[in-house]
């Protein structure tokens, strides 16, 4: 909260979820310090930050849970979106996608599959321009408004 309160420009959380939905979905892996409570993901975005929901399944689930449905990691999107409003959400960057150790989310087992985030997005009825948004154009626009 202090780099968002005292910082001149918008800032990112760059591949994050949900603490509130993760915990939902027995989050609080080793790296749980990247799930956002919600007044930390509604301080970004107020201040014209956005969120990059990871596809990191330490993040969203706990080492329990061996594997984790690419529907769970929707879940993120939705309930980010719902939160946020559509121009504050992101594809997150951080994967161990194909590190076996890491644990996987079921659809998203080597990075030629990231393309199943697109797709379950259009499967949920996100329009095209909601997902050009998602899927790089709010970042873009981030990238933009800071870098002025």
């Amino acid at each position: 909260m202090d780099a968002i309160e005292f910082s001149q420009a918008p800032v990112a959380f760059t591949h994050d979820g949900s603490y509130t939905l993760g915990q939902q979905q027995g989050g609080g892996g080793y790296a749980a310090g990247r799930l956002r409570k919600d007044e930390e993901l509604v301080a970004c975005a107020q201040r014209g930050g956005i969120v990059g929901v990871t596809v990191q399944p330490s993040v969203i689930r706990s080492w329990e849970i061996s594997e984790l449905s690419i529907e769970s990691l929707l879940d993120h999107y939705d309930y980010m979106v719902k939160l946020l409003g559509m121009d504050h959400v992101a594809i997150g960057t951080d994967s161990s996608i194909g590190v076996k150790s890491s644990g996987s989310i079921s659809g998203l087992e080597s990075p030629a599959e990231g393309k199943n985030i697109i797709r379950g997005l259009i499967t949920r009825g996100y329009s095209d321009a909601d997902i050009v948004k998602i899927a790089g154009g709010n970042a873009l626009a981030f990238f933009r408004r800071i870098m002025r």
